[in-house]
């Protein structure tokens, strides 16, 4: 059983610290075209950290928040959820084995020790950091003919405007 200092991940994946290289060099280009939907795809792969933040201040604060809270709590990690598969569904549709999607857990590992509230500012701050990045983004999936990546990143961008409200 993992702990909660230690994300579960499973072994066909390519686990790793880091899904994409801007996080250690701030000089690589965000991307384009393809690039971007592969990014995108990655990106929402990796969540998977968010949807167990999510089930731990979910967790944290069942017997202390009201029920309004928990079910949107619930619901918060629920759409974590449906979005890493959409990621994972996205790469496999491309041909991409288990094996060569890197998933990462600094971000999960980063809050290691710490109050569940914290784990909880986290989510909600990468929530709000990209968000008003989503609409452009989709605009240019619609560009590049990929309507399913188009469909991922309006999802995506409709859910983190509920979880930031």
């Amino acid at each position: 059983m993992p702990s909660r200092s230690r994300p579960a991940r499973d072994a066909a994946f390519w686990r790793c610290r880091f899904y994409w290289p801007d996080v250690v060099d701030p000089d690589y280009p965000y991307g384009e075209g393809a690039q971007l939907q592969l990014r995108s795809a990655i990106s929402h792969l990796n969540e998977a950290w968010a949807v167990e933040t999510a089930g731990i201040a979910l967790h944290a604060f069942a017997d202390i928040l009201p029920w309004e809270w928990i079910v949107d709590a619930a619901r918060w990690a629920y759409d974590e959820a449906r979005h890493c598969r959409m990621g994972y569904e996205r790469l496999r549709a491309w041909g991409f084995r288990p094996a060569e999607l890197p998933l990462g857990d600094y971000i999960y590992a980063s809050a290691a020790g710490q109050d569940p509230i914290y784990r909880l500012g986290m989510l909600f701050f990468f929530e709000t950091k990209n968000i008003k990045h989503k609409p452009s983004r989709a605009r240019l999936f619609a560009g590049y003919g990929d309507a399913v990546s188009q469909h991922d990143m309006e999802f995506d961008w409709a859910d983190e405007t509920m979880h930031t409200s």
